[in-house]
């Protein structure tokens, strides 16, 4: 690839965080999801391709992506983009998983939160979640979601809104008919703000939300603390300039920090993050071929003196099974996330387990193809 690329590629890398959007004529705060189970697709459809660490099987026409994981009293608990039936329209889907063994076994799927008919986001995806106690319009609630939504076709003018429920699995509640966290004005036409991710660092209602900002002409992550301990008067503050990059190991030294899942140690005196790799592939157009893992101390939230240092560049040779000679890896490896403890800390301190999704389908479109599955790094 060329030296120099375009800034088209970094918005359109970008663009994967799905997005959120304003409207006047939002529907109201309160999103009455039912939380039935939604049925399996019928057997006898073409399943996606096993791969390489898949952590579920999905279908063909399903589109699997941008996953949130967590664990919490001896269960795994896994939020992502999804559909109702075969190439549907988006919304945010979740599984319980137990263990058997030393494998997480995934039960049915239940319906988390839906776009809006008409308001700012009639378009979701990216959701991300963290626990804590969070008061909203007279009731406490255990979870808080972020998610990106939009009203466009293009993707364009994204914000960030959030949720809220006392059950992963059961109804969750907007928050207000408004994002809480809005494009400027004089960025309408960019992609905006998306690609949230939740830290908390009080285990109650204050934390870390950093996300991916898409301006006309630039593209970056940005960080700011919020403190929801009461949603009806929600705080969110902080700087808006962007993270630090130096240490990150980009291809032709393009540092940008997209796509990107973050994560505390136990003591909170680091962080973790993971993120898309640039320049995105050739093969499958605004789709990132790698992810990149790197560390830094805390302060780098606030110091911009502090670099990162890198961990490791997982790509389709990192994915090869060498007990399958066919093999050859997944094609496109992108918007990747750790698990953690419900709050953001990491599970141990000799390893990462980072939850990615990927697309591996000749003649598919990854649009309706995407899947979900696992890598570890050693510390």
């Amino acid at each position: 690839m060329k030296k120099i690329v375009s800034l088209f590629f970094v918005l359109a890398s970008i663009s994967l965080m799905s997005c959120s959007h304003e409207n006047d004529n939002s529907n109201s705060g309160s999103n009455n999801i039912d939380p039935s189970i939604i049925p399996e697709p019928t057997s006898g459809e073409s399943k996606n391709k096993k791969g390489i660490g898949t952590i579920f099987d999905e279908y063909l026409g399903y589109n699997t992506k941008d996953a949130t994981v967590f664990e919490e009293e001896d269960a795994r608990y896994v939020i992502y983009d999804g559909q109702k039936e075969k190439e549907g329209k988006q919304i945010f889907v979740s599984r319980k998983a137990v263990k058997e063994g030393n494998q997480w076994v995934y039960g049915e799927k239940h319906l988390v939160l839906e776009g809006s008919e008409n308001g700012w986001d009639i378009n979701i995806s990216n959701p991300s979640v963290v626990k804590g106690s969070f008061a909203y319009q007279g009731n406490d609630y255990s979870y808080l979601l972020a998610y990106n939504g939009n009203n466009t076709s293009d993707n364009t003018n994204n914000h960030i809104g959030f949720a809220v429920s006392n059950d992963v699995l059961g109804t969750w509640i907007k928050v207000g008919n408004q994002p809480l966290l809005k494009n400027p004005e004089n960025q309408e036409a960019a992609y905006g703000y998306g690609s949230p991710c939740l830290l908390s660092y009080d285990n109650l209602g204050k934390g870390y939300i950093f996300y991916a900002v898409g301006e006309i002409n630039v593209s970056f992550g940005a960080v700011k603390t919020y403190d929801f301990s009461n949603l009806d008067a929600p705080v969110i503050e902080g700087g808006y300039s962007s993270l630090p990059v130096t240490g990150l190991n980009d291809n032709q030294d393009l540092n940008v920090i997209l796509n990107a899942g973050f994560a505390f140690n136990a003591d909170k005196s680091k962080v973790y993050m993971v993120k898309d790799r640039l320049p995105v592939s050739n093969n499958v157009p605004n789709q990132s071929s790698a992810i990149e893992v790197a560390k830094a101390n805390a302060e780098i939230i606030a110091n911009h003196d502090e670099s990162w240092s890198s961990l490791k560049i997982i790509n389709s040779f990192d994915t090869m099974d060498e007990e399958d000679e066919e093999s050859l890896g997944w094609d496109e490896i992108y918007s990747g996330d750790f698990v953690t403890d419900p709050y953001g800390k990491i599970i141990s301190e000799t390893k990462l387990e980072i939850i990615y999704s990927t697309f591996d389908e000749e003649g598919s479109l990854p649009k309706f193809s995407s899947t979900l599955a696992s890598y570890e790094v050693n510390l």
